[in-house]
């Protein structure tokens, strides 16, 4: 009998397989759980400061352009630069304890988040977890490529992006009870030990493919050629292009300006912070969790036909997502702001896993970590940085004459407007797809 993981070719001779066919469905499934708690814990500690901007504001007395430079720059700083040495290890060496020193280290660093005294320390912190957080998303969609075969991969990436969703009520609803009454310290604390556990169950479930197969059957093999030679190779494909073009536009938008939206509403329409967490939390989660779900097994049988719907679905949803948010900024009534929030949410947590799957049909077998970690990284340190500091900035601006609420509402307003070449960029990527492509 032929050892788990190779198969014989005519000559009778064991031949290269893939990694997928090494993990029975249940396998599957069960890694993908533990992926999906671990996409939890890493979008809960990213997402925690939305909600804990106004306690910060108060008690630091800082501006909406310092929040933006904490919720932005801070943290995309570091995530940026740490992304490609250890992506690089992940394309070479075991992403299993890559993914578990990385969620160890930023919970304890936002932990460390509740201990700051000085609004300069809270940056410093914050930038501790995202240069954590840079050795979890590359390396953990690597392995969910390895896990599961092509036609199931954008359900698959879809189902580890839904984590996003659970964790922003969490974060929202959970750690704005725990400010309120206990205070934002207590919020951050609770945020950076419930990932703990996570870690320790990672450490009994996770599987290295890599580890599991005889040297001579695997087809993933370490990267060889120099970075440079890497960058080159996916700088030339124009879909990769457009796509890190667009996936930087949403990161400006949807993990940006989005973050200001809590305040938003505590500013606008005189919520408190438990008030705005269940609100916002719920209308986001429910619309979140339907349509990224709904986006990857769309996305999986629109691309079987034509390979150009793995960028044209997200294209789509981002002009879909920009009347919507927009309605909601401007919006007089309460009653209103939330419904079409949470259609402009649904609309952009949809397009995400077509984005994610798109990149990994283009990037080559052994350079997914690493083009996931460069596209990750730009998208982090230009868009997540821009947009919560043009949000601030252009409220600071206007809220010099007009109130912080009315200039963060007009902030908002111009942020939002990102989604239009979004989109448009997106679907100029459907041109270039099946001819880049490398499944």
């Amino acid at each position: 009998m032929k050892p788990l993981g190779e198969t014989a070719g005519a000559s009778g001779e064991v031949s290269a397989v893939q990694p997928w066919t090494l993990y029975s469905p249940r396998e599957r499934w069960l890694l993908l759980s533990v992926m999906f708690m671990l996409m939890l814990i890493t979008m809960i500690d990213r997402n925690i400061t939305a909600i804990l901007l106004e306690p910060i504001k108060n008690e630091f007395k800082v501006s909406d352009t310092q929040l933006g430079l904490m919720s932005g720059l801070a943290f995309a700083l570091l995530y940026s630069i740490m992304g490609l040495p250890l992506s690089r290890i992940a394309d070479r060496y075991d992403r299993k304890w890559l993914i578990i020193v990385s969620a160890s280290i930023w919970s304890l660093f936002t932990i460390l988040c509740g201990t700051a005294q000085k609004f300069w320390q809270l940056l410093v912190f914050r930038m501790g977890v995202g240069a954590a957080e840079a050795g979890s998303i590359p390396p953990s969609q690597s392995l969910i490529v390895d896990y599961f075969p092509p036609e199931d991969r954008g359900k698959a990436i879809s189902i580890y992006m839904a984590g996003s969703g659970i964790a922003f009520i969490i974060a929202l609803a959970g750690g704005g009870w725990i400010a309120q009454h206990y205070g934002w310290r207590a919020a951050l604390y609770a945020c950076g030990a419930v990932g703990l556990p996570v870690v320790l169950l990672a450490m009994i479930v996770l599987s290295e493919p890599r580890k599991r197969l005889p040297a001579h059957a695997r087809v993933d093999q370490a990267p060889t050629e120099p970075m440079v030679a890497t960058l080159s190779a996916l700088f030339r494909k124009r879909a990769f292009v457009y796509l890190l073009i667009g996936l930087t536009l949403y990161f400006a938008t949807a993990q940006g300006a989005v973050v200001f939206i809590p305040s938003f509403m505590i500013r606008n329409h005189g919520l408190s912070i438990t008030e705005t967490g269940l609100l916002v939390g719920v209308a986001a989660t429910i619309a979140s969790l339907l349509s990224t779900v709904f986006g990857g097994v769309m996305s999986d049988r629109l691309s079987r036909r034509d390979a150009k719907w793995l960028s044209w679905v997200p294209g789509v949803c981002a002009l879909v997502a920009l009347p919507m948010f927009e309605v909601t900024v401007w919006a007089g009534s309460l009653w209103l702001a939330i419904p079409v929030y949470a259609i402009a949410v649904s609309a952009t947590a949809a397009s995400f896993p077509s984005l994610l799957t798109a990149i990994h049909a283009v990037c080559g077998t052994k350079r997914r970590a690493f083009a996931i970690a460069v596209a990750m990284g730009l998208s982090n340190l230009v868009g997540q940085s821009l947009g919560p500091f043009m949000t601030g900035a252009i409220s600071d601006f206007f809220g010099a004459t007009l109130g912080p609420a009315e200039g963060l509402r007009r902030g908002l307003a111009v942020a939002f407007l990102l989604y239009l070449p979004m989109g448009l960029t997106l679907l100029a990527a459907g041109k270039y797809m099946a001819r880049d492509s490398e499944a």
